[in-house]
């Protein structure tokens, strides 16, 4: 698990620090998930999955399995294709990713958000009474 880890993380031009940041570990930790002296924690592996952009059952399938199937060998180079199209019309995919990705996290976070908002409201929170998160 550790080299599919590692090379999705670097696939996703990401640190060790970043990772262990979004996942409340270290990067220490991450490290050590990297070279198979240990493994994140049951509870965070769909968390990594996620960060990494990865299927969780790729992360967990054995080394043979994970060789025949490489998601992520195979997107990588309709990736790069992609990139490289985008970057003659002057389009920076990463920017559109990161927006999207702030999107859909706003999407699916709306209702705590304004559950947040009423409660500061009620509560006199907000200094100037406009503040909303």
């Amino acid at each position: 698990m550790g080299a599919r880890i590692k090379f999705a993380r670097e696939k996703m031009g990401l640190t060790q620090e970043q990772v262990g940041q979004t996942l409340g570990v270290t990067r220490n930790a991450v490290a050590q998930w990297e070279t198979d002296r240990g493994a994140p924690a049951t509870g965070r592996l769909g968390a990594l999955a996620g960060r990494l952009g990865v299927p969780l059952g790729w992360l967990l399938e054995k080394p043979r399995q994970a060789a025949e199937s490489a998601p992520v060998g195979t997107a990588m180079a309709a990736d790069l294709r992609l990139l490289e199209e985008a970057r003659q019309f002057g389009i920076d995919l990463h920017l559109v990713v990161v927006e999207a990705r702030q999107r859909r996290w706003l999407y699916e976070n709306r209702q705590a958000l304004a559950e947040v908002n009423a409660f500061m409201a009620r509560n006199g929170l907000w200094c100037d009474g406009k503040r909303q998160f």
